[in-house]
């Protein structure tokens, strides 16, 4: 291999890869997925790799990617660092083989998603940029870090557009932890309607138990209710466990259902961390469906309202939530 420089400093003797998508600034929803064409070594066939990097508004550089393996035909990076959301990006990629660069493509743009939306059943809120989409109570914005869930009492609620029959709701969150104030305290819950989730037709709920809790504080608790709380073959709910938990730690929380059966997972350091804690049951034939009748609609919230039982038993307090996801679709990268 010639590793003299080229005219443009490159030491690769390739072309440059093409630049495929996104472009043109278009406004990109969910991952924000980098795509070329791939370029071709000028003298042998060598096994090229890709690396990618990404500018801000002011053209400083953001992200730099790891080598990215050659696809078929073309590249394909999905970006693994958080972008200022609702902001014009410039990218580009070149080509790369045993430490020799070839040249650059050419540059494209892309505008980041907008940083927060419900569209039907779907919600994304980043809340690290000062506010939500939902409903707010007792919260404290702190910027680049989430919103702040002060007391037993404070929430956030998301009403949904429409029904989400199958899905998840996942969200990152740090400060929780045993010792903090509450019993029977919800890190997150959905339900039909707004009240006292505790007696809901369509309860669903993820506690970590507080310091005032009877058994050991610590315990996690799921359960969800398809259709009719009076019911108990309606009700479900998977064996509780204790887990020990540290307000320093940074944990991913996620909830998913689907018809037959449903479910939690809670990672250590966010969504791809090790496994902290999971469980789940099957539900059996009835569909998870809070709203479908049109009389109430499908509602999430970070925490819980208050509940007949006292505050004591509805928000999981003093910790910092951020990055929250609703939908069927697979979660994506922010």
């Amino acid at each position: 291999m010639d590793n003299s420089a080229n005219a443009d400093g490159s030491t690769l003797k390739a072309t440059a890869p093409s630049i495929q998508s996104p472009t043109g600034g278009t406004q990109v929803e969910g991952d924000v997925v980098l795509t070329v064409g791939n370029a071709e070594a000028k003298f042998a066939s060598v096994p090229l790799s890709y690396r990618f990097e990404v500018f801000n508004d002011q053209n400083a550089k953001v992200y730099t990617s790891p080598l990215v393996p050659a696809g078929s035909g073309r590249t394909q990076h999905a970006v693994g660092g958080a972008l200022e959301f609702n902001k014009v990006h410039t990218w580009r990629a070149r080509a790369e083989y045993l430490g020799a660069a070839g040249p650059w493509s050419a540059t494209a743009s892309f505008k980041t998603p907008e940083g927060g939306y419900i569209r039907g059943s779907e919600v994304m809120d980043p809340l690290t940029n000062g506010k939500t989409v939902g409903d707010a109570v007792g919260v404290t914005f702190v910027p680049g870090q989430g919103a702040f869930i002060e007391t037993n009492m404070s929430r956030i609620t998301y009403t949904l557009g429409a029904t989400l029959q199958e899905g998840e709701y996942s969200f990152v969150a740090q400060g929780v932890d045993e010792g903090n104030q509450g019993d029977k305290s919800k890190v997150m819950s959905m339900a039909e309607g707004y009240g006292d989730v505790t007696n809901n037709d369509y309860r669903q709920t993820l506690e970590v138990r507080g310091r005032d809790y009877g058994g050991t504080p610590g315990t996690v608790s799921y359960r969800i209710i398809t259709g009719d709380a009076n019911d108990e073959g309606r009700i479900f709910d998977v064996p509780r466990r204790v887990k020990t938990w540290s307000r320093q730690q940074t944990y991913f929380f996620r909830m998913w259902w689907r018809l037959g059966s449903a479910g939690y997972e809670i990672r250590l350091d966010g969504p791809d961390g090790p496994l902290h804690d999971e469980g789940s049951i099957s539900t059996g034939s009835r569909p998870y469906r809070p709203g479908a009748d049109g009389s109430n609609p499908h509602v999430a919230h970070i925490g819980a309202p208050l509940t007949r039982a006292g505050e004591l038993n509805a928000s999981h307090p003093q910790m910092t939530v951020r990055n929250v996801w609703i939908s069927s679709r697979p979660r994506p990268r922010f």
